[in-house]
């Protein structure tokens, strides 16, 4: 029977780890399968805000080139009309609204 106890504890212990290897693991299978889930919705997610973020940078650059034109009327502007501004101390209504009426005819 000596003989016998150490083969029986090596045929338990093969036993036992057969089992664990084989085992159906359904606990580790199904929060695999979640985590899967819920990354392809955060996936679906990221892909939504990127398209913001595409939609705001291409807002941005409109405005940039809507400033940048703005800017260049505004200098031109200032180079026509600094010689008529400097030459008047003093503004009555009706030289302002002519003033205007030209400049934005």
């Amino acid at each position: 029977m000596k003989q016998k106890i150490p083969y029986i504890l090596l045929s338990l212990a093969i036993i036992g780890i057969l089992l664990l290897i084989f085992w159906p693991r359904t606990d580790i299978n199904t929060k695999i399968q979640k985590l899967n889930n819920e990354n392809i919705i955060l996936k679906e997610h990221i892909k939504i805000k990127d398209s913001i973020i595409d939609y705001y940078r291409n807002e941005i650059d409109n405005l940039d080139l809507q400033l940048d034109s703005a800017n260049t009327i505004i200098y031109k502007d200032r180079i026509i009309y600094k010689d008529r501004i400097k030459l008047v101390k003093e503004y009555i209504p009706y030289q302002i609204d002519s003033f205007f009426k030209q400049r934005y005819e």
